[in-house]
């Protein structure tokens, strides 16, 4: 198992959290990550032991650059409901397109909801 970012990474997460009334848990929280390049050849050499270098890349500009802000939490409706949610600000630099290997800027503003409801 390995982590999404890679060995030539660094990953910062720093929250707060905690329950304002006691039906409602909320954290804020951040995460940054930084990577170098991804490729066949890189993570054959982390399986390998060979040494890559801290965020190695061949593509030209900053190295991959991943920020992530945001307010999750957690409202029991009752003893057997309850709905959690994640409310976050995306801005990733240098992400890679899947369909034609370009690097570009990507931002956005996402949020999940989940209802769950026990029988």
């Amino acid at each position: 198992l390995g982590f999404w970012s890679g060995p030539n990474s660094d990953n910062v997460f720093i929250s707060i959290e905690g329950k304002p009334t006691e039906n409602l848990w909320l954290q804020l929280y951040s995460q940054q990550t930084r990577r170098g390049e991804v490729n066949d050849s890189t993570v054959e050499k982390q399986y390998t032991g060979e040494h890559i270098d801290f965020l190695y890349r061949t593509y030209p500009g900053d190295p991959e650059c991943k920020t992530i802000l945001g307010l999750m939490g957690e409202l029991r409706i009752s003893t057997f409901a309850k709905v959690d949610f994640d409310l976050f600000y995306l801005d990733w630099n240098q992400k890679k397109d899947p369909d034609n290997n370009d690097r570009h800027h990507f931002k956005k503003w996402d949020m999940i909801i989940k209802v769950s409801v026990g029988f």
